[in-house]
């Protein structure tokens, strides 16, 4: 008895796992499960329910199949809307389903998400054309029960993975915030230093230790949610100037070094940010390009004989590459102002090296910026 009932348990999750990974459709008699389904794509799903059986396509309406569904996942349900002046059923796309469920329906003339609440007629929520956000207001007035949703309700676009998400934290009556993409400004100072390659012995080189210098550092940036975690792709465009100098001297002789450079920063990071509400902890890590369009090296010589000091013709030389590839990592918070608007303080640091391997220096960064988004 006690294998009996292990076996029909076993034979249970097989039934529920084979129902889930299967095509099916059902009408107001039967469930076919196991049908092979034809994906016509959006507008063609909405109109007709196609089973294929042998070689032949069978098309039926929204009329006599109430339900269908492909083993990915997708689920059509019928449903009756207004369409040119009358009302008809048609399959419309369940993307949420739960105390208010969500549908998405695309027709040759229209398409537009409807919400049901508990079994309740459909509401609308068409995109209009003469007011971008629209829809966001309905959103609001139609989930103002639950005030920890509404600063979402302002942030959704009108597409199908936003739009579930929101209906998913309102069922759930969540109060997080919102992944959407934010693009926004920074400045700060930047602390930077040259560093000779460990890889290198060159004589005359390792004589010289670098000063580190302190600039002015701003910039733009882009933060681009990755579907609907707590994880973002970040990418910033910065500008700064620096001046490097090192001296050398001795008995016989004196060097100076002179390095100046205008320098464009490009991060691409992906960013991790902790689920809070007001203050949110976060830390990135990515890699950074860097492009020196202005990079002048100028070599100062002069040798020393009987306490007599000869100066050499300065030398220009190309000590420092124009392109460097590295990584970066950075730690700070941000603050929500606003539903919209984030203000940030970071701290980041980077390592360059250049991407022609003849060259002998790489570059060390410390970044303290603030920023805010619009």
């Amino acid at each position: 008895m006690k294998y009996l009932k292990v076996l029909i348990f076993i034979l249970f999750l097989y039934g529920v796992e084979a129902y889930s990974q299967n095509d099916y459709f059902s009408t107001d008699s039967i469930k076919s499960v196991g049908v092979k389904l034809v994906n016509g794509g959006s507008i063609d799903n909405s109109s007709f329910c196609q089973v294929k059986t042998g070689d032949s396509v069978f098309k039926y309406s929204s009329d006599l199949v109430k339900e269908y569904g492909f083993s990915g996942g997708r689920v059509y349900i019928s449903k009756p809307i207004m369409c040119s002046d009358s009302v008809r059923n048609v399959f419309m796309e369940r993307l949420v389903k739960g105390k208010t469920s969500l549908f998405f329906y695309k027709g040759r003339d229209f398409s537009s998400f409807y919400l049901q609440k508990d079994s309740s007629a459909l509401i609308s929520l068409p995109k209009s054309l003469s007011t971008r956000n629209d829809y966001n207001s309905r959103l609001t007035d139609l989930t103002s029960e639950c005030q920890k949703v509404a600063d979402a309700s302002k942030l959704v676009a009108y597409r199908k993975k936003s739009m579930s998400e929101f209906i998913s934290r309102y069922n759930r009556c969540e109060s997080m915030p919102f992944p959407v993409i934010r693009y926004g400004l920074f400045v700060g100072m930047i602390q930077s230093g040259i560093i000779l390659k460990r890889s290198i012995s060159d004589e005359f080189m390792n004589k010289f230790t670098f000063r580190a210098d302190k600039s002015l550092y701003y910039g733009l940036f882009l933060d681009v949610p990755i579907l609907a975690t707590d994880f973002s792709a970040y990418i910033g465009l910065g500008f700064y100037q620096s001046s490097f100098s090192s001296n050398y001297s001795s008995v016989a002789e004196e060097s100076d070094i002179l390095i100046q450079q205008s320098t464009i920063k490009i991060p691409v990071m992906l960013t991790y940010t902790l689920p809070s509400i007001k203050f949110r902890p976060y830390i990135n890590l990515g890699i950074n390009y860097s492009n020196n369009i202005r990079n002048n090296s100028t070599i100062y010589n002069a040798v020393i004989t009987d306490n007599t000091v000869q100066f050499e013709s300065p030398i220009k030389d190309h000590l420092f590459p124009n392109n460097q590839l590295g990584y970066a990592a950075g730690l700070g918070v941000k603050f929500h102002q606003s539903y919209r608007r984030i203000i940030f303080v970071e701290i980041r640091y980077n390592m360059d090296f250049p991407v022609d391997h003849t060259f002998m220096l790489k570059k060390s960064a410390v970044e303290f910026i603030g920023g805010i988004n619009f």
